[in-house]
């Protein structure tokens, strides 16, 4: 038997248990980017001040390659959302694109609407952007039919990403995605959807 006190401590890392400022004092290099995240919140902030609603969206992109600390600056933005009030909860759920995208017909969709509807509240961390693109799902072919046999819409990377975009407008007023990636893939990202 798992009681809640257990999972707490599964669940949250020590640094939820600290402010902004105190996870920014043990980062050590990461002075531009801590900067750049807190001109964004505080832009997120004032602009639905301004608005006077939730209606102002707070995604946001960040570029680099593996090992740069997109994850960390993730963590961080999941925090500071949180201390200005934006997100209810202000966690952090991190994702890669292929735990969205599942190569079999009808599983992407509910797949992809449980895990975006689990972190509403939070950050999304959706990383490692390669399997939202079709090509890399079906070894540079074109999608084709499942291995069942069975037809239907088959580009499971577009289905994951129409789902992602719709959910992402649908609560924009409680739930901030992050999308990782290199330069280059959050380019081709952009121009496919």
């Amino acid at each position: 038997v798992i009681f809640p006190v257990r999972l707490e401590g599964l669940v949250r890392s020590r640094s939820w248990d600290k402010d902004a400022d105190q996870i920014i004092a043990g980062l050590t290099g990461f002075e531009e980017p801590v900067s750049q995240l807190r001109e964004a919140v505080e832009d997120i902030a004032k602009r639905r001040a301004k608005k006077g609603n939730a209606s102002v969206p707070m995604h946001m992109c960040f570029t680099g390659d593996v090992g740069t600390g997109r994850s960390t600056a993730a963590r961080l933005a999941a925090v500071m959302l949180r201390e200005k009030g934006l997100l209810s909860d202000g966690l952090l759920f991190e994702h890669r694109s292929r735990d969205f995208v599942i190569p079999h017909l009808g599983r992407t969709v509910p797949n992809t609407m449980n895990l975006c509807r689990n972190a509403v509240g939070n950050v999304l961390l959706v990383d490692e952007l390669e399997d939202f693109f079709p090509e890399t799902r079906a070894g540079g072919e074109k999608p084709r039919p499942d291995r069942n046999g069975l037809e239907g819409d088959t580009d499971y990377a577009g289905q994951a990403m129409s789902v992602l975009l719709t959910l992402m407008d649908d609560h924009r007023q409680d739930l901030a995605v992050i999308l990782a990636g290199s330069a280059k893939d959050i380019t081709k990202l952009r121009e496919l959807y």
